[in-house]
């Protein structure tokens, strides 16, 4: 049946799974058209899947499920039944589930065409199978799939491959059936034989083969043959004859459609390869209007019934409908529309939720930017290049993007989103809230040198310019101004003399505040540059790597720089310390493989690592090892990860449709539980890859209470300090003298203390003056001592208690808040006799907030008792955090075993 394309399968990751696929509006296989009830339906395919769009207002209405495979063709049958054929499979659709399996064909299905709403057919090399699909498969069976059988099976001559299909309506169960030999026949579908063939048809031998055909709404037996030579021919099927011919000079034909809402003058459409769309008169037997439909060929292009309406679909990732004027002229009314190419640089825009900034490389060698909605299947928009001046640009022509940077901050104050463009020495500006070009360029007068990368400062004021010859260049973004070149010494004018790198600058990026951080591809020059933006002044150097190596990738997050190098490495440096923090060797120590894409999570604890061996890598920063690594067909050409690494996107060179942009859901977040078992089988772990586990601060917690609320106990003081009011409390000028203390007799409130008063009293009698000004945790103290209360009740009592009146409490027992040594022994017997009754990092911050009051009494004067009491408790928490470490040993060297992750 042919090799099974695979164009993003991550093989084998413990990490990651896939979700969905987004930034598809439509690929290469012509949309089907379908009336269902009083709506009429576009069925789009979208790679694995196809969506069924309103097409009056192109909303999506519902999608299908993921197929598995990439669709080759299809066909919309009656009640909304889709006849959908991919490699392997030939099916029905409908909704979320499949209602029908097709059995029988052997040869790879090329195409389907409809036939009747309950009959298609499907063709294959040298063959012809007809299918009639039984009426409760189109009432939507709501029961298991049901198996067809083809129903005949038209035998072409030898070698006659068939090039189209059209099912005349005046014709029953007849078809027209066009070869790439340049035949046309008529077959009966129900005798399975061939009835006529046809001689007429053809004006010229140079004219090749029949790729579309269309009949006329009003005319009886009259059809439209589009030819690969690009001419239209209108054919008469009943006295096989031609009546006339039309030219289409911008190449083969591969849409044709007749006008059908009955209005003069007849008009006929047709689509070309270089996504042209040409609107034909025939009664005056010429072209009357030419559209640049779209940036690639154009698959279909169809007059919906009985409207004034043209839907047309590309390879350009564009799904667009176009209305006429009252003077007859065609414009665009909307549009659905996606990058063009293949994706090359992805990124979050935090101003808009579940947005990304992207753009693509078209094969064309134009620009493609745009954004995409990450809880919808389709482009959020393409930004808008009307405001192209073909004086500041080349040509007006904006050549594919290199390197983009945001400030998502700015978005409704001024265009903050830069970009640069191959072979271009000037950055164009974005209006991220219009979607459009803005007529702003930043560049410099007499420096000719192409801009290779792009810095926009956190607070939107600033840019940066990175040329190939390696000046770097600030502009102040809200006025698109220039304000000097950035070097490592000035003449006496403040001008600076010489560039800073003396290669092309690859990386320029802002990491706090106003620092700049850049780095050069030339050889030998592997080390970052920091740089004070407002004074243009160079604050410091990091070497990354002795020796020859030469920068391939470099990205910043925060305070944290990830660099390639040609070494086979990627080196992390921490900026804010200027020194390395980690060095990944990647592809072990033979590896020879460029890396082409990065990006840090929101956290930086992991690093993605995308290889030109379409390899892509998963490191804990922290612990600098391997965990995870996927192997794809196609290098990831870039690579994001979403706020909270709820999902990872990526994009590839050969994806299965134009734009693509593919979501993977994390495991860790997304899975039932622990228990449930991960397919781990193809990670494999090189031990070449990883480093020696470097310390880190981060820590984790072994209980169910909330971390922040016991971390605060711990640290009450300094935040405390922190939030104590700058001013003292001023007493109101108006204050009442006497404030009322005894209510009157008929005052209901009165009645209510006297009901408080009547309340029996649990508590012991308090017969001492100590015992009357006692507060709360004294009391139960002594209750516990008397043995009133069970163990592990104060502890249960106190993590009720807010973080001031926790403190408050803890500060008033012991001998330096009036009390006596037996509340601290009473204290220290309540935690040794907590274990597993209270959770453990909240005892954890108790115990030590105890002992920041009691450890210096305790030590100097506490009784032996206490200290006693203390040893006993030191030596159970040191055996229970020694428990704790042995099983985390145990843990990891099963994960080891098992899973061959190593947890280190």
């Amino acid at each position: 049946m042919g090799k099974r394309r695979r164009d993003r399968v991550g093989k084998g990751s413990a990490m990651f799974v896939p979700a969905r696929t987004i930034g598809v509006v439509t690929d290469s296989t012509p949309f089907a058209a379908a009336v269902v009830g009083k709506t009429r339906h576009l069925v789009v395919s979208k790679g694995t899947s196809f969506q069924i769009y309103d097409a009056m207002s192109l909303r999506v209405l519902i999608g299908s499920r993921n197929l598995g495979e990439r669709i080759r063709s299809m066909v919309a049958l009656g009640g909304g039944v889709v006849a959908v054929a991919t490699l392997t499979k030939l099916t029905a659709e409908s909704g979320l589930q499949s209602v029908a399996s097709f059995a029988g064909w052997s040869q790879l299905i090329d195409a389907l065409y409809a036939v009747t709403p309950s009959e298609f057919v499907s063709v294959g090399k040298g063959e012809i199978l007809v299918w009639r699909v039984p009426a409760a498969v189109l009432g939507h069976n709501k029961g298991p799939p049901v198996d067809i059988e083809s129903s005949g099976r038209l035998v072409l001559p030898l070698g006659d491959d068939v090039s189209f299909v059209l099912h005349v309506p005046t014709y029953l169960h007849k078809i027209l059936v066009a070869s790439r030999r340049g035949t046309l026949q008529l077959w009966n579908t129900r005798s399975h034989k061939l009835v006529h063939e046809f001689s007429g048809h053809k004006i010229a031998e140079e004219d090749g083969h029949v790729t579309r055909m269309v009949h006329s709404p009003d005319m009886v037996g009259l059809v439209a043959l589009g030819y690969s030579s690009g001419r239209i021919v209108i054919f008469d099927v009943e006295q096989d004859r031609a009546h006339f011919s039309l030219q289409q000079t911008q190449g083969s034909v591969t849409a044709l459609s007749f006008r059908t809402d009955g209005v003069e003058p007849a008009l006929l459409c047709s689509g070309s390869p270089s996504g042209t769309l040409c609107l034909w008169a025939l009664q005056k037997r010429r072209c009357q209007q030419t559209i640049q439909a779209h940036d690639a060929a154009i698959v279909a292009a169809e007059f919906l019934e009985g409207q004034t309406l043209i839907v047309s679909s590309g390879a350009d990732n564009a799904l667009r409908m176009w209305s006429f004027d009252d003077g007859g002229k065609c414009l665009r009314l909307k549009e659905r529309v996606g990058l063009c190419g293949p994706v090359r640089g992805i990124g979050y825009y935090p101003f808009v939720p579940d947005t990304l900034i992207a753009y693509a490389e078209p094969s064309e060698g134009k620009c493609s930017l745009g954004s995409v909605v990450t809880r919808n299947s389709h482009c959020g928009g393409i930004m808008s290049q009307k405001k192209l001046s073909p004086l500041e640009f080349g040509g007006g022509v904006l050549g594919p993007v290199v390197d983009m940077d945001y400030c998502s901050d700015r978005h409704f104050d001024w265009p903050a989103i830069v970009t640069a463009h191959r072979g271009c020495s000037q950055a164009a500006v974005w209006d991220g809230e219009r979607q459009a070009l803005t007529a702003k360029a930043l560049g410099v007068k007499g420096h000719t040198a192409a801009i290779s990368s792009i810095a926009v400062s956190g607070c939107g004021h600033f840019a940066v310019l990175g040329a190939e010859n390696g000046w770097l260049h600030k502009f102040h973004l809200q006025s698109a101004t220039f304000h000097g070149s950035m070097s490592m010494k000035y003449n006496k004018k403040g001008e600076a003399m010489h560039a800073p790198h003396t290669g092309k600058v690859l990386l320029t990026r802002f990491s706090q505040g106003v620092t700049l951080i850049s780095c050069s591809a030339a050889p030998g020059e592997a080390r970052l540059l920091m740089w004070d933006v407002k004074t243009r002044k160079q604050t410091g150097s990091l070497q990354l790597e002795d020796g020859n190596a030469a920068v391939q990738k470099g990205i910043v997050s925060g305070i944290y720089a990830a660099v390639a190098l040609s070494s086979s490495c990627v080196i992390i440096a921490d900026v804010a310390a200027m020194a390395v923090a980690r060095k990944l060797l990647i592809g072990g120590s033979s590896g020879a493989s460029k890396v082409v894409s990065m990006a840090f999570n929101d956290g930086h604890r992991l690093l993605a690592v995308g290889t030109s061996d379409a390899r892509f890598r998963i490191y804990d920063v922290a612990s600098a090892r391997l965990i995870d690594l996927m192997a794809f067909s196609s290098p990831a050409l870039s690579c994001a990860f979403s706020p909270g690494t709820l999902f990872m996107m990526t994009s590839h060179a050969r994806s299965s449709s134009p734009g693509a942009i593919h979501m993977w859901a994390n495991r860790n977040i997304f899975s039932v539980g622990i228990d449930q078992e991960l397919d781990v089988s193809g990670v494999n772990v090189n031990e070449n890859d990883d480093l020696e586990p470097q310390d880190t601060d981060d820590f984790f917690t072994v209980g169910s209470g909330e971390r922040s609320k016991w971390q605060m106990l711990v640290d009450y003081d300094t935040v405390k300090e922190r939030n104590s009011a700058k001013d003292e409390t001023v007493k109101p000028v108006q204050a009442p003298f006497f404030l009322p203390t005894v209510a009157k007799e008929d005052d209901p409130r009165q009645a209510v203390f006297a009901a408080v008063d009547d309340v029996e009293d649990d508590e012991p009698e308090e017969t001492t003056f100590a015992d009357r000004m006692a507060g709360d945790l004294q009391r139960r103290l002594k209750r516990r001592r008397v043995g009133d209360t069970e163990a592990g009740d104060v502890l249960s009592w106190l993590r009720t208690k807010s973080i001031g009146a926790l403190h408050a409490e803890l500060a008033q027992v012991g001998p330096l808040s009036g009390g006596s040594m037996d509340e601290v022994e009473a204290m220290l017997d309540e935690f040794s006799d907590n274990r597993g009754r209270t959770s453990v990092d909240a005892c954890q911050s108790i115990l030590s907030t105890f002992l920041k009051f009691h450890g210096e009494t305790i030590a100097d004067d506490g009784s032996d008792v206490a200290k006693v009491k203390c040893r006993e408790l030191s030596d159970t928490l040191r055996s229970e955090w020694r428990s704790i470490d042995d099983d985390f040993a145990r843990l990891s060297c099963a994960l080891r075993t098992f899973a061959r992750v190593q947890m280190d």
